[in-house]
């Protein structure tokens, strides 16, 4: 009796388990919703800050960014860097030495490092697959669930990206690199905005004309 009591409690064990694991949105799925709403939105503005771990074991200089995006359109603004992208042109500025380079923007790129907006596009499924089962946790007191995915691309600087989103309205709470040397980064978004109103064109154009002595160089 006493076996027979251990086999049915093994028994129920693993229909519970099974039964959690198909309750779990799978990952293509909760992507798409996260994916769909991103979009969906009129423009957003978000605050980041970065930090990490270097393969030698010392701590990557933490480093804080404001984003601001619109459909394709997005800025980048930080004290050594500004990047500003609209249409098919991208300007990066470096306020250090006065030099911006204007270039055309190449929307196709899938890595998350020169492309930021690729992980809120439906393209991002060209570059990148989805690893496991989403995992489910909390931080702050609220429940989120990660979703690990890992660049097709095996010359990707990365092994792997953990997205790390809010459960109960899918908000990016904050993104972990994994460095193929060792190292790791995590962008944690401090500040996440929907903005009601498109935000002026100026927001996503450099102008050299309001920054006397930068030195431009055009790559087009």
């Amino acid at each position: 009796m006493q076996q027979y009591l251990k086999y049915i409690t093994a028994l129920l064990a693993c229909a519970s388990f099974w039964v959690g694991l198909s309750a779990q949105e799978k990952p293509a799925k909760l992507m798409e919703r996260f994916q769909g709403q991103m979009q969906a939105y009129t423009a957003v503005e978000m605050h980041i800050k970065l930090s990490g771990m270097q393969a030698s074991g010392l701590a990557v200089p933490s480093a804080e960014s404001q984003i601001f995006f619109q459909s394709s359109d997005y800025a980048l603004i930080s004290e050594e860097l500004e990047v500003y992208v609209q249409g098919g042109v991208k300007w990066s500025y470096m306020p250090g030495i006065a030099e911006a380079v204007v270039a055309e923007n190449d929307a196709s790129n899938g890595d998350l490092l020169d492309n930021p907006l690729i992980l809120f596009s439906p393209s991002f499924s060209k570059f990148y697959k989805l690893d496991g089962n989403t995992v489910s946790g909390s931080r702050d007191g609220e429940a989120t669930t990660e979703i690990l995915c890992r660049p097709l691309d095996k010359r990707a600087a990365y092994s792997a990206l953990h997205l790390v989103l809010r459960q109960r309205d899918l908000q990016p709470l904050y993104i972990k690199l994994m460095a193929i040397d060792g190292a790791w980064y995590q962008i944690d978004i401090t500040q996440f905005t929907v903005k009601d109103a498109p935000f002026p064109v100026a927001r996503f154009n450099f102008s050299p004309e309001a920054h006397p002595g930068v030195y431009v160089t055009d790559l087009r």
